[in-house]
């Protein structure tokens, strides 16, 4: 069986005409599409994809014209690995996703700080949710946010997004908190 590549990784940009707001499901990285591995990610070769997962958020992303990655990434600043490093990391978890779903994941965005740097892109902040929503044009309160930690909850609940809980690497829906999903 031969891989299917992606047309291209290039994000987005015109996705969205002018004065649309349109929907996007947020995801979570480690522990949600990927297992979370006690001493991080630090290589491509690292990331092993959570079986099912990527399918999963494909299925709860149809009617969504994005599927964007929202991540705490303190192996960066940590300096344990370069953000050079953490681009080909992601880069390998685009292609996974889209060789197991035929869907592209159209943005990463990422918080670079360790825990204790009190900035104001670490989830459970929303920086990173607000910068996307400019960026796309996206009507908050119709999108959702699927995550695994308490973090990943509180930034879609401070954000006005709705928010699918799954299991630390697994694909078990915990938590649905649907109430402000448009239909």
């Amino acid at each position: 069986m031969t891989a299917k590549n992606p047309p291209s990784f290039k994000r987005n940009e015109k996705i969205v005409q002018q004065n649309e707001e349109i929907r996007a499901v947020f995801v979570d990285r480690d522990g949600t599409l990927n297992f979370d591995r006690p001493g991080y990610v630090k290589s491509p070769d690292e990331l092993e994809m959570i079986p099912g997962a990527c399918e999963q958020i494909a299925r709860m992303a149809e009617g969504y014209p994005l599927i964007l990655v929202i991540t705490n990434q303190s192996v960066v600043g940590r300096g344990i690995i370069s953000e050079a490093t953490l681009k080909e990391i992601n880069e390998k978890l685009e292609l996974e996703f889209y060789r197991r779903t035929g869907r592209k994941i159209d943005d990463i965005f990422y918080c670079p700080h360790k825990p204790d740097d009190n900035c104001e892109c670490r989830k459970p902040k929303t920086k990173l949710i607000f910068d996307a929503a400019r960026l796309y044009n996206l009507d908050l309160k119709g999108c959702v946010l699927v995550g695994d930690k308490r973090t990943d909850e509180e930034a879609a609940i401070n954000a006005g997004c709705s928010y699918i809980g799954v299991g630390t690497n697994t694909t078990v829906i915990t938590t649905r908190r649907r109430s402000e999903i448009s239909a």
